[in-house]
């Protein structure tokens, strides 16, 4: 993963460059992968009932 890429992902979860730059990377990719759950189990909710669930 280039510098770019990451800064990208960090950048998408609301980081500033700041934050991502003295963040680990494994906690960034990590967050990033949490929240790209979340928001496929929230799809998929909405597609089974409608809308989404908590």
């Amino acid at each position: 993963m280039t510098e770019a890429e990451y800064l990208s992902v960090a950048l998408s979860l609301g980081m500033g460059r700041r934050e991502a730059l003295l963040s680990p990377v494994g906690l960034v990719m990590e967050i990033a992968q949490l929240r790209a759950a979340a928001n496929k189990k929230a799809l998929e909710g909405v597609r089974t009932h409608g809308r989404a669930h908590d």
